[in-house]
């Protein structure tokens, strides 16, 4: 059966630095695909930094970009821990056994770098530029038995072998429903693993700059060193952002 025109072997909903990676492989494997992504463009900077382990410097090296980020990376060599008032508690060599025993066997050190900036080297990269459109997002999915079709909030429709959800816990790939047959075990743990009630994704805040600014401006005068404060530290940033972690914190 012939296929449909606009026919792509994926589509990959969101340009992020999975969405971006999976472009990356997609050229260089041959793959015929088309990105969608919401914000105008993919080199946003509603994240702050990244760090990058050896693992994840080995695939982006195998994608030839491992040269620029290593020149724009800040390399893990001390880790200094500070009291509540600033005062130096203990200082140690970050790398430690792991510089021996991981990076000279591998070869890739542990790195950071804001987000912003990864994905401005990794677009470079990017050959068929073409096949990426921003400030449009997913809006409807329709499986069918041999292609799914996608309706884009622009009314562009678009037919592919498989979708690609790496446009974050909201995706619109999630809202498909699930066989009937499947079933979710999770035997028990010795550790907590929730807060004992179902938190919707629905009810997960999410922060507006001014937000972001006012915790900032509420913390400045936080001593973290002894000679310097948090509000020289936000004076000077490049991006700050407010985001709900995932994980629980607790309160004496």
């Amino acid at each position: 059966m012939a296929k449909p025109a606009q026919h792509y072997e994926v589509i990959i909903a969101g340009g992020g630095i999975a969405g971006v990676t999976l472009v990356l492989m997609f050229e260089k494997l041959g793959i015929s695909y088309f990105l969608l992504e919401g914000r105008d463009t993919l080199e946003s900077d509603r994240s702050a930094g990244i760090g990058l382990q050896p693992n994840g410097l080995r695939i982006l090296d195998q994608l030839g970009l491992v040269e620029d980020i290593e020149e724009a990376t800040i390399l893990l060599e001390k880790w200094f821990s500070y009291d509540s008032e600033g005062n130096l508690m203990n200082d140690f060599d970050a790398m430690g056994q792991y510089r021996e025993k991981v990076y000279v066997r591998i070869g890739y050190p542990v790195a950071f770098i804001e987000c912003r900036k990864l994905l401005s080297i990794m677009v470079r990269y990017i050959q068929r530029i073409e096949c990426v459109r921003t400030s449009v997002r997913v809006a409807s999915i329709k499986e069918s038995d041999d292609h799914v079709t996608v309706i884009t909030t622009d009314g562009l429709s678009l037919i592919a072998d498989i979708v690609v959800g790496a446009d974050g816990v909201r995706s619109a790939t999630l809202v498909l429903p699930a066989p009937q047959s499947m079933a979710c075990q999770r035997p028990p743990k010795a550790s907590p693993r929730n807060l004992g009630q179902n938190v919707p994704l629905s009810q997960a805040p999410r922060y507006t700059k001014a937000e972001a600014e006012a915790l900032c401006q509420s913390v400045a005068h936080i001593q973290v060193t002894p000679k310097l404060k948090f509000g020289e530290i936000y004076k000077n940033r490049v991006v700050a952002v407010k985001i709900g972690v995932e994980e629980g914190v607790a309160k004496g």
